[in-house]
């Protein structure tokens, strides 16, 4: 047999492409019928329907409850303070108010890393915000009763009073 870069040939060397399409079949898979795709179908090159239409497939009952347990075993972040953050004087004089939004990650430790600024405000805004972030006091969230790192964006907000 002799292999060509783009095409299949016959063992006579002529090409079987010009002659039929290659059959597409699946083992295991019927077509919308039910039944399988013959031999004598699949030697045509006709491709069937998998069956998998918009049938709706409920997870088995013990899948259910397994789900359910693990949603009642499972908590997120409580934050327990919330510390004000500090404005600095560049800012206040140019009278700079918005929002810096930081994405955090809460360490089953009770540590808080700042991961990187989603939203800069600038004018040492930032720095004051991660600041505040790091004092963030929280009870961890916890999967089967145990202690777990989860993230979190946090939005910290400066508003002068006027």
């Amino acid at each position: 047999m002799v292999a060509r870069v783009g095409a299949f040939e016959a063992a006579g060397g002529e090409s079987a492409a010009p002659r039929r399409a290659a059959a597409v079949a699946s083992a295991g898979f019927s077509g919308p019928s039910g039944d399988a795709a013959s031999p004598a179908t699949r030697a045509l090159g006709a491709v069937r329907s998998g069956g998998f239409g918009d049938a709706v497939v409920e997870p088995p009952a013990q899948s259910r409850s397994r789900q359910n347990a693990a949603k009642l075993a499972s908590s997120s972040v409580k934050i327990l303070f919330e510390p004000r953050p500090v404005y600095t004087a560049e800012a206040r004089r140019l009278r700079i108010e918005g929002e810096v939004l930081l994405d955090l990650l809460f360490c089953a430790s009770g540590e808080v890393r700042v991961l990187r600024i989603v939203k800069p405000l600038g004018h040492g805004l930032d720095e004051a915000a991660i600041e505040a972030a790091q004092k963030i006091r929280f009870q961890p969230a916890q999967v089967a009763g145990q202690p777990v790192d989860s993230n979190a964006e946090a939005h910290i907000t400066f508003q002068l009073a006027y």
